[in-house]
């Protein structure tokens, strides 16, 4: 598949596909303030690491819930 699934998702040639931690994401999303965050899902093929304690530090995805500022 030339695009992996199209340009809205992770894969080449995506321009707005990165890789953020919490230090990105304020300057990032200037107008929004952090209301919580978390990392999740450490799942890494073929290392056998899903369902280990450690997603919290180590997890693969960043969940940032923002609110608008005023």
């Amino acid at each position: 598949m030339e695009n992996f699934l199209g340009p809205n998702t992770d894969g080449p040639e995506n321009p707005s596909s990165r890789v953020y931690d919490l230090a990105d994401v304020r300057p990032d999303f200037r107008g929004f303030e952090v209301i919580s965050w978390q990392k999740r899902f450490m799942h890494a093929p073929p290392l056998p690491v899903h369902g280990l304690p450690g997603e919290s530090r180590f997890g693969w995805n960043l969940w940032v819930d923002l609110r608008r500022g005023k």
